[in-house]
C-alpha cells in the first residue's frame, strides 16, 4: 500500500470518511450478529442457522486501484483483492484474505490492518460463509 497517498488523500477524504466508516461499521455488525450453528451441536445450539456470516468487500485506493494483497501459501504467492471485516480500531479495520483462486471464495487464516482514510470506494461482493475456529456452516439447501 503507498502511504504517500493515503497521506496526501486523508484532507480529502474528510468529508466522505464518514459513510465509508459507517458503511464498515454496518457490515462489521451485520456479521458478528449472524449466528453460524455447528453442524454436530446439540440443544444448546441456536435454533436459527446462518447460512452466510460474511459480506466480502473489494477495496479500492485513492488511485482507483483495488487493493491487492498476497496471501502467503507454502511455495507461491497468490494475490487477492477480497476481504472480510473483521473488526475496526480506532481509524484502522483489520481485514481478512479471502481467497478467489478457486470458484469458492474462501476465507484464511491471514490480516492485514489498512487505515481506513486509505478507503476510497467500497465494493460489496454476495454473501459467503466464512468457517471461522470451529464453527460451520449450515448446508443452503434452498438453492
Amino acid at each position: 500500500v503507498n502511504t504517500m497517498a493515503c497521506q496526501a488523500q486523508q484532507t480529502q477524504l474528510t468529508s466522505t470518511r464518514g459513510y465509508i466508516y459507517e458503511t464498515i461499521s454496518k457490515i462489521d455488525q451485520m456479521q458478528k450478529a449472524a449466528t453460524v450453528q455447528n453442524l454436530c451441536e446439540g440443544c444448546e445450539g441456536s435454533l436459527i442457522s446462518a447460512f452466510y456470516n460474511t459480506k466480502p468487500i473489494i477495496v479500492y485506493l485513492s488511485n482507483g486501484t483495488p487493493l491487492t494483497v498476497n496471501i502467503p501459501e507454502q511455495a507461491t504467492l497468490t494475490p487477492t483483492t477480497i476481504f472480510r471485516i473483521e473488526n475496526i480500531k480506532n481509524d484502522a479495520v483489520i481485514l481478512r484474505l479471502i481467497d478467489s483462486s478457486t470458484e469458492t471464495l474462501t476465507c484464511t487464516n491471514y490480516t492485514i490492518i489498512l487505515n481506513i482514510d486509505c478507503i476510497c470506494a467500497l465494493q460489496c461482493l454476495a454473501p459467503i460463509c466464512c468457517e471461522l475456529c470451529n464453527s460451520g456452516c449450515s448446508q443452503n439447501t434452498q438453492g
